[in-house]
């Protein structure tokens, strides 16, 4: 019983170990992913959301152009405050800050 003890200690703290020392690119990669479902979700039917192609509305800015114009600490105050720029179609978003952070992370992640 004690052996069994002492392997699920070493077991519990080599994982533990392993947590401690990864660094932030599984999370991140993880907020970019949610990023990904968020833009395909909120932003695909008049955005470019991908590192390539053009945007299918005519006159919307591809998403991996708009952090070359647009501050990010902007950006997200405008997300979470509920965002309406650039023409009168563009629908009013209001993200939460988890939601902003993914987004952010996403768009980031496909900039040139």
């Amino acid at each position: 019983m004690i052996r069994l003890f002492s392997a699920s200690a070493l077991a519990g703290a080599a994982l533990l170990g392993a947590c401690a020392s990864a660094d932030e690119t599984p999370v991140t990669e993880t907020r970019a992913q949610r990023g990904q479902i968020i833009a395909a979700t909120e932003c695909a039917t008049c955005h470019s959301i991908g590192p390539s192609g053009a945007s299918p509305l005519e006159g919307a800015p591809p998403l991996r152009t708009v952090l070359a114009s647009y501050n990010t600490a902007t950006l997200e105050m405008d997300l979470m405050d509920g965002m309406r720029v650039g023409h009168a179609d563009m629908p009013r978003f209001t993200f939460d800050p988890r939601t902003v952070d993914a987004l952010i992370v996403y768009l980031q992640s496909i900039q040139q």
